[in-house]
């Protein structure tokens, strides 16, 4: 079976062209989009979908919002009218009305929408398809056209077309075709149940009932009905039951969004990037090419956005100092009533429009010190490769970097900024905190401290040594002040400083998991960053601090003040390093005690 559904899941996606070109010389327009192998999933299903992966909790929740169907738990404001006949709801009034009743916050449902917009599960969606395809119809169809054409009152089933059912349920290899069968379906506690697939939600929460699969159409009315009749009698504890989607309507191929396509473009003239006159290109350029060059870029923004003409051609000296120019721009950022990101999108969607008005900006008063902090970057190693995508300086490896990829890497800083939230810090505390440790610069830097690294080229994403704190220091203050110093304290003078003995010798694999090994060198480190008006914080790191220090464990105990609402943070923050500037550590400590 998981064989099975691993084919399922493996699908293969397509780059569609499609042009359009007409007589006129202005008008050669093509498009491009992305088109999956699967087809198009109903919007129910991908809204459903993006809720509940999101978050298993809200299933059920959601469900009844989607279907249409009342469950009498609702208040009488949260209840929608049961979609039956003609009462169609559009998609724009599902989807309001399912975020209205999940009251999430802006983050999660931003997730959501993401979800939703790039159809992130709709492979999950196409697995039940293909599931129902491939395995289910090839075995049941001959008994569902044998019993499902008349139901069993005699009656003309509704809703059969093609072959195609758009409701009924399976159990003990039976199968009930319509709302009225379901009433008289009698369970059997010594039935065989029917094995649960990686897809399938399970609703009903009594483990001894007999299990069921409704097979369904989420627009048909009879799959609404025997849905409702199931989900009753599985909150009676009669039953339990799983919804496996089906597929009735070919809505066409399936269109992926949030994926970039690198076109190759004959003409390049815009860059240079050959040896062509670029005099003779500009002179063959019309009137009202020409008459665009005048336009600027700090000014006349729109303008140039909403120009249709030619690309204007740079030198090849213009382009050295393009990033430059470019960084110096957003920086400067001469339309307030543009966000500097927001600037930035306008100008990279379109680049290479852009590109030549860049190369003209003079007198950018920001542009002799942004390319002294490029200089200095290039200086402690940044590069080409160096670039790419940090989230508090968290690189994305090039090769593994996708869509789903950068959002998960979102979700997993979420969850670090929400355990410090839940420690009692605030938002911009725990932003702070975080960036203040973080690589902020995207250096591939693989060696720690010494220059000399144990595992090798391990990229060290939060220099902390590089925010500790130096007595008497011109250039900064503050920082991390650490209390012991495992490298020179008699308390670990008989620790061994052969790192290669300590971690990879023979008595490192004797060693408990977890223990730290005794190394007489400062590589481990406890940093607490606490409120000193806090009483109980200040408890609680004399606590740990005594712990480590009293059992020489190799672990250097530092601290770092974090400056709250309380006026007292400043205050005892600036008497805790003037104390250890002209005295020491400890001593700065002891007036704390």
């Amino acid at each position: 079976m998981y064989t099975f559904l691993w084919r399922v899941v493996v699908f293969s996606l397509a780059v569609v062209v499609s042009a359009s070109k007409e007589n006129t010389e202005d008008n050669n327009n093509f498009g491009i989009d992305l088109q999956a192998s699967w087809a198009q999933i109903p919007f129910k299903l991908n809204l459903l979908e993006s809720v509940a992966s999101r978050n298993e909790s809200l299933y059920l929740q959601v469900l009844p919002k989607i279907i249409g169907f009342v469950d009498s738990n609702d208040s009488d404001e949260d209840r929608e009218p049961d979609v039956d006949g003609g009462n169609e709801i559009s998609d724009a009034a599902i989807y309001d009305e399912v975020l209205r009743s999940l009251s999430l916050d802006s983050i999660q449902e931003s997730f959501v929408n993401f979800n939703l917009v790039n159809k992130i599960y709709s492979p999950r969606v196409q697995a039940h398809f293909k599931y129902y395809n491939d395995v289910v119809m090839p075995k049941y169809q001959g008994k569902l056209t044998e019993s499902c054409s008349i139901d069993s009152f005699g009656n003309e089933a509704d809703g059969v077309k093609d072959g195609k059912f758009p409701s009924w349920v399976q159990y003990n290899d039976k199968i009930y075709c319509s709302p009225d069968e379901l009433y008289a379906l009698q369970t059997d506690s010594k039935s065989l149940n029917e094995e649960t697939l990686p897809f399938d939600r399970v609703i009903g929460a009594n483990t001894e009932a007999p299990l069921l699969v409704l097979y369904g159409d989420i627009n048909s009315d009879s799959f609404i009905s025997m849905f409702e009749n199931l989900y009753l009698s599985s909150k009676e504890g009669k039953l339990r039951f799983v919804w496996r989607y089906i597929p009735i309507q070919d809505l066409g191929p399936e269109y992926l969004g949030g994926y970039g396509v690198d076109l190759t473009l004959k003409r390049t003239d815009y860059l240079a990037v050959d040896d062509r006159n670029i005099k003779e290109i500009e002179a063959k350029s019309s009137k009202k090419t020409s008459n665009s060059k005048k336009l600027k870029l700090e000014n006349d923004l729109n303008a140039i956005a909403q120009s249709n003409a030619d690309l204007h051609p740079i030198t090849k000296d213009q382009l050295k100092d393009l990033g430059s120019k470019l960084v110096t721009f957003i920086q400067s950022n001469s339309y307030k009533a543009i966000k500097k990101y927001d600037l930035l999108k306008i100008v990279l969607n379109d680049f290479p429009k852009y590109a030549y008005y860049i190369s003209k900006l003079k007198n950018q008063k920001q542009f002799p010190f942004v390319n002294d902090v490029i200089e200095q970057n290039r200086k402690i190693g940044a590069s080409e490769d160096s670039n790419g995508i940090y989230i508090n300086g968290l690189s994305i490896p090039k090769e593994q970097f996708d869509l789903t990829t950068l959002v998960h890497q979102i979700e997993s800083e979420l969850k670090v900024s929400n355990e410090l939230v839940e420690y009692g810090f605030t938002i911009p505390q725990t932003k702070k905190l975080i960036t203040k440790f973080a690589l902020l610069s995207a250096v591939k830097e693989s060696q720690f401290k010494t220059g000399n690294s144990l595992m090798g080229d391990n990229e060290n994403r939060f220099k902390l040594y590089e925010h500790e704190f130096v007595p008497n220091a011109k250039d900064k203050k503050g920082g991390v002040l650490f209390f012991n110093n495992i490298e020179t304290e008699s308390s670990y003078l008989l620790y061994s400083a052969n790192r290669q003995e300590m971690y990879i010798g023979p008595g490192a694999y004797q060693m408990p998991h977890g223990q730290i090994p005794a190394l007489k060198e400062n590589v481990h480190d406890l940093i607490f960053v606490i409120n000193f008006s806090h009483k109980e914080q200040l408890k609680v790191f004399f606590a740990m601090a005594k712990f480590f220090l009293d059992r020489g464990i190799p672990k250097q105990i530092g601290i770092l003040p974090l400056i709250g609402s309380d006026p007292r943070d400043e205050k005892l923050a600036q008497l805790f390093y003037f104390l250890a500037e002209k005295g020491s550590a400890k001593e700065s400590l002891g007036s704390f005690v």
